[in-house]
């Protein structure tokens, strides 16, 4: 009884030794592609040790349950300072997809992965990209309710199926990697 004891102990300490949480959360992020299964990663965290946890919650998406509203004018000089990707013909909701730098939704706190829920108090779910944009533009200020995710659709094509990115693995069109871009 001692002796299993003491060889689950020094398996245990072994195991703590040789973790490598960037590639354990690099493989999880293979298994949890998409935005339903990000739950996932907090399922995880109590099979880390405690002293490894602070790193984990370092490495895994950030992401939140709250929403957050924002206002930009569309008049600005420098126009709204995102980019959106998204919408019913895709099969996902609309996310931020790229963010100026010291652009307008940069300076109000809007980040590459968040999810725009609500635009000038409509619910988005059902909209189709084209109508998303119209309804961006009916007014001089826009009002947006976001959620962050910290995942990007990704589509290519119709007929390609829809894949997400995490923010930190995403490269956009113009070859920028990560989430803010320069103007």
């Amino acid at each position: 009884m001692q002796a299993s004891r003491e060889l689950r102990r020094k398996a245990s300490e072994q195991a703590e030794r040789s973790m490598n949480l960037p590639v354990l959360v690099g493989d999880l992020k293979l298994v949890i592609n998409e935005p339903k299964r990000l739950p996932l990663f907090d399922t995880i965290r109590p099979l880390i040790p405690l002293k490894h946890q602070v790193e984990y919650d370092q490495l895994t998406p950030k992401r939140s349950r709250k929403l957050k509203e924002v206002r930009l004018d569309r008049s600005h000089r420098d126009g709204l300072g995102l980019s959106v990707r998204g919408g019913l013909e895709f099969g996902s909701g609309l996310y931020i997809s790229q963010i100026v730098k010291d652009g307008q939704a940069y300076n109000v706190g809007l980040q590459v992965g968040d999810e725009i829920v609500r635009i000038n108090g409509y619910s988005i779910s059902s909209c189709i990209h084209e109508e998303v944009i119209s309804l961006i533009k009916t007014k001089k200020i826009v009002s947006l309710k976001v959620r962050h995710v910290g995942m990007i659709p990704v589509k290519s094509s119709p007929n390609e199926p829809l894949k997400w990115q995490f923010v930190d693995q995403f490269v956009s069109e113009s070859g920028v990697t990560g989430s803010v871009f320069s103007s």
